[in-house]
């Protein structure tokens, strides 16, 4: 298929008549109209096709795209004397046409121009290389009919002579279709002769309309000097004016000829309109991409190569970067056309870059990075880059991914952190979320605890079979953890279980379940914490008995302070009045009885010392291995034959920090407890060892450091104890034994002799007996030979004195019993019953030379009543008293002054001679 016509505008008007008549249009008759192009079919399927190409005396050349000649009419053969089949091939602009028309026309021809001037002057060569002057017209054919160009050229010199658009058929089809309005015009802006159909189209008129018009009216704005202008080949950019007073962006060239001897004007006119809006829309979608280029937060970037003489890539220039791209690659405003890759970043890095963008180039395909780092002269940043092919160059995006993967990379390490911390929590952990409730997570403590993993556990299970309450009643489905959480989703918290596990002892529990909810409130995820607390409730348990024995304790202490004032004043009236009766006197009997009765009396209250913690005598490195031989050996024959007393002692036993008294003591009454349990026959065996706790170890017992200790134990083979007397059993009074049995006072005197020493005592009980196991401290240095304290036998009479003394004490019967004695014994005696009543006393007769203080007084106690003594030089020796205070250390009498300490309740002989001694040792200096 052959075409040719108009490529611009629309053919609306169309007035047919006769062929001699100025509106018709020589191929009507034979093809039909789409309404913008004429096209005719294959040569020979049309008379008038054929009539109007072999038989014009045109020249008409149909070219290919490429400028190659595809079809000339004989006309050729008439004007050049070439063989039109000949042509067929050849390049029309390099083998038949010249000068400066004709290579203008070419360029505009091959670049696919789709407006081609309508009128050009070109040389056509004949075969001898003579060249002949023609006018040209020219025209595109439609799209998609292979884009050929129909070329109608005739001799130059005969467009004068005859005229062009009435008597030749072919030119008038030219003229008809070509692809601008046309006007032909008088000179200047003259009135118009003739208009082709794109004129009155733009025009908005009928032809009988539009003739006889001056020019001047369709072109307001164009002056005569300016149509000069245009006649000159410069197109002049103005308004035509339509019939309805529309204003139509038109461009004007004007081209002088002369028809029938008279100089006429062609105007050749074209509709700026579309080409306008179109470079508006152009401009507006250029500034719209532009601006959202400058507002993506994204870098964007042109880049054009950079070559060097052997046509390789050396570098790239930036051609175009967005506000964001100049931020993140460091480039100043106003210098991105002066910026390379070379300049922008490192050397390495620019080489590498540069070899990325010369590979997309060469091969079109896109590459991503999603992360990569980029080193540049003032830093180095991590980007997200991706870059493609845009046209001679590479367009690339670009995202600034440094502070991103800094945080990334502190949320993964965060995500370490906690993972790490999550793994080594003390607790156990379960976490299940509901959206994926098949994929739980349990750090290791929850698994240890529950026995499983992840894999294998269901939230909605999870306890099942293992959980009881303290009774030991397992835990029904609607009360196990998330179960619970789900029918009541509020956080909820149960200290109050176990866990019973089969081969396992069973684990106290504090479970803690909290909901976790999303943003509209509803439950996304359940957590549950695991506290073994078994170790917590042990040694909660351990320091309520600690409290309750400090409380008891602290009570027993002032009783036995009570009891000891009491006991003093029976026993020194009981020895005052035995002292003046004979031994055959019929009282004598019965002051020696009372005498004995006040002695266990005085036993008493030194247990109920014990129990307080009054320390008395100071611990110290010792064996333990014979004084529990010694113990054994005592119990032997003392208790039933039918038990067997057993000991056994390592030979490596280290030495331990003890007092030997108290640990016999300790012994006994454990020994004591062990045989009222064994009933019949039984063992009593008492073990020494070593022990080592860890730090792990030493947390189950509130007394217990790590370190090494001397455990030695006292078992039996009785019934044993329920919990509930365990709890009990160090409480002083305390006791299961029939009234009259016991005191209640051995296992507490036990633990305050153990605590007194730093140690403790562990207590295991059940259907096969009882253990007591007492822990000694290591001891370090060398081991004290033990010796059996032995007091000195107690004189008949002791030395008395002249000098001056004063007792002081709260009880008036102490008072009158020590003052009797002493004054007995030839000393001056003066008598105070508060620390003030002291003071006064000595101030006023600095004469005297010892104070007796007890320490429990009233208004003024006995230590800032020493303190005072001292402070002031009110005498020279004082000696402390106290029922209460007997288990003071020594360093602890010498910080509050005293120079010596008397324990209540003392015998008569026990006052004279600690006085004695005292006076003797600090006598009165003379003035």
């Amino acid at each position: 298929m052959v075409a040719y016509g108009p490529v611009f505008g629309e053919t609306s008007h169309r007035c047919p008549s006769s062929p001699h008549s100025p509106g018709f249009h020589p191929m009507d008759a034979a093809s039909p109209v789409d309404g913008q192009r004429l096209v005719f079919s294959e040569f020979d399927q049309s008379q008038l096709g054929r009539y109007m190409l072999e038989q014009s005396d045109v020249l008409v050349f149909i070219l290919g795209a490429d400028g190659l000649i595809r079809y000339a009419n004989p006309v050729v053969q008439q004007r050049l004397g070439l063989e039109p089949k000949d042509l067929v091939g050849l390049d029309f602009f390099a083998a038949l046409s010249t000068g400066v028309e004709s290579a203008r026309l070419a360029r505009l021809v091959k670049a696919k121009t789709p407006l081609l001037p309508a009128h050009a002057r070109i040389e056509l060569r004949g075969p001898r290389g003579a060249a002949h002057s023609f006018f040209c017209t020219a025209s595109f054919s439609p799209e998609g009919q292979g884009r050929e160009i129909v070329l109608m050229a005739r001799p130059a010199g005969e467009i004068s002579s005859r005229t062009l658009l009435a008597e030749d058929s072919a030119a008038l089809a030219l003229f008809q279709n070509a692809p601008h309005a046309i006007f032909l015009h008088e000179p200047a802006l003259g009135r118009v002769l003739q208009a082709n159909t794109l004129a009155l189209n733009l025009a908005c008129c009928e032809l009988q309309d539009l003739l006889g018009r001056d020019m001047q009216e369709l072109l307001p704005f164009l002056s005569p000097l300016s149509l000069e202008a245009a006649t000159a080949g410069q197109g002049i950019d103005t308004s035509l004016r339509a019939r309805s007073g529309r204003l139509t962006p038109v461009s004007v060239t004007t081209s002088r000829v002369e028809l029938d001897g008279r100089v006429r004007f062609l105007s050749f006119v074209r509709d700026l309109s579309v080409e306008r809006r179109a470079e508006t829309e152009r401009m507006a979608s250029e500034a719209r991409f532009k601006m959202a280029l400058d507002r993506l937060m994204d870098g964007f970037c042109l880049l054009a190569p950079r070559r060097d003489g052997a046509g390789e890539i050396e570098d790239f220039r930036f051609s175009y970067a967005n506000p964001a791209a100049r931020e993140a690659l460091l480039i100043p405003a106003g210098e991105t056309d002066r910026a390379t890759l070379s300049g922008v970043f490192a050397a390495s890095t620019a080489r590498s870059l540069r070899d990325v963008f010369a590979t997309v180039m060469r091969s079109g395909r896109d590459v991503n990075f999603d992360r990569i780092r980029l080193e540049q002269p003032a830093r180095a940043a991590v980007f997200a880059l991706h870059v493609c092919k845009h046209g001679e160059g590479v367009a690339i995006s670009l995202r600034d991914e440094t502070e991103r993967a800094g945080y990334e990379q502190a949320l993964a390490g965060k995500e370490r952190s906690l993972s790490a911390l999550l793994a080594h929590l003390p607790v156990g952990v379960f976490y299940v979320d509901l959206g994926a409730p098949q994929s739980p997570i349990l750090n290791q403590s929850a698994m240890d605890l529950l026995g499983s993993g992840p894999e294998t556990l269901d939230y909605r299970t999870c306890g099942r079979g293992l959980l009881a309450d303290l009774a030991g009643n397992p835990l029904p489905d609607e009360q196990l953890p998330f179960n619970r959480l789900l029918r009541h989703p509020s956080a909820y918290r149960n200290d109050g279980l176990q866990l019973i596990r089969p081969g396992h002892s069973p684990v106290r529990l504090d479970i803690a379940v909290s909901p976790l909810r999303d943003e509209s409130g509803r439950l996304a995820a359940m957590v549950a914490v695991f506290n073994d607390i078994t170790r917590r409730v042990a040694l909660e348990a351990q320091l309520s008995q600690s409290q309750r024995m400090q409380a008891l304790g602290t009570l027993a202490g002032g009783i036995a302070h009570d009891f000891n004032n009491v006991a003093q004043a029976i026993s020194g009236s009981l020895e005052l009045a035995k002292r003046s009766l004979d031994s055959g006197h019929s009282a004598y009997g019965n002051i020696c009885a009372a005498q004995k009765a006040a002695s266990r009396v005085t036993s008493l209250t030194a247990q109920l010392l014990s129990a307080s913690k009054q320390r008395l005598e100071a611990a110290q490195t010792a064996d333990a291995a014979p004084l529990i031989e010694e113990t054994a050996m005592l119990l032997r024959g003392t208790i039933d034959k039918r038990i067997e007393v057993v000991v056994e002692v390592a030979r490596d036993c280290w030495p331990a920090v003890l007092e030997p008294g108290r640990l016999q003591q300790s012994l006994l009454n454990l020994a004591l407890n062990a045989r009222d349990a064994i009933e019949g026959n039984g063992v009593i065996a008492i073990k020494a060892r070593n022990v080592t706790f860890t730090r792990d170890s030493a947390e189950l017992h509130l007394e217990c450091e790590p370190g090494d200790y001397v455990a030695i134990a006292v078992s039996d083979t009785g019934v044993g104890m329920p919990p509930e007397i365990m709890a009990r059993i160090f409480e002083p009074f305390f006791s299961t034994k029939p009234v009259g049995k016991g005191s209640g006072l051995g296992l507490s005197v036990v633990y305050a002799n153990m605590r007194q020493v730093g140690g403790w005592v562990g207590v295991a009980s059940g259907r096969q007996g009882t253990t007591f196991t007492l822990y000694f401290r290591r001891g370090q240095g060398s081991v004290q030979r033990q010796e059996r304290e032995e007091g000195p036998p107690e004189p008949a009479g002791t030395r008395g004195g002249h000098e001056h003394i004063l007792i002081v004490d709260d009880e008036p019967e102490i008072l009158e019993i020590a003052g009797e004695i002493l004054t007995d014994t030839g000393y001056r005696v003066e008598t105070a019953q508060d620390g003030v009543g002291a003071l006064e006393r000595l101030r006023r007769q600095p004469d005297i030379d010892l104070v007796l203080l007890d320490l429990t007084m009233p208004r003024m106690n006995g230590a800032d009543a020493i303190k005072a003594i001292r402070e002031e030089s009110l005498a020279p020796c004082v000696v402390a008293m106290s029922g209460f205070a007997s288990g003071l250390d020594t360093d602890d009498l010498i910080k509050l002054g005293a120079d010596a300490f008397l324990p209540k309740p003392y015998s008569l002989s026990q006052l004279t001679r600690v006085v004695r001694e005292q006076l003797d040792l600090h006598p009165r200096r003379k003035a």
